[in-house]
């Protein structure tokens, strides 16, 4: 067995939403220059993220992240009230952050 082995970690998701070759991928399918498969094998993208851009699923700028749990203002509230706790001499834990 190996002393030093070191897993290799996954690629993750490719984040398409800036990426020009999709959008030249998408111009491609959608101009009937090329099929799905072959725009996405040709520009280097993913096939299935490219046939869900062209058939409407998801938008051509669709991106990855999520919108946040909490709005701005609640979360901005939770901060001041944190560091009030804090001037007054509290600890800052993971209790008191979920009480506020």
């Amino acid at each position: 067995m190996v002393r030093n082995y070191k897993r290799e970690e996954a690629g993750g998701r490719k984040n398409y939403s800036q990426d020009p070759k999709m959008e030249e991928a998408f111009n491609a399918v959608m101009g009937k220059k090329m099929s799905t498969y072959a725009a996405a094998k040709h520009l280097g993208v993913g096939h299935k993220a490219l046939w869900f851009r062209t058939t409407g699923k998801i938008p051509i700028n669709a991106h990855q992240d999520r919108s946040p749990d909490l709005p701005h203002i609640i979360e901005q509230e939770m901060v001041d009230c944190i560091l009030l706790m804090a001037d007054w001499g509290w600890g800052i834990v993971k209790l008191s952050a979920e009480l506020v």
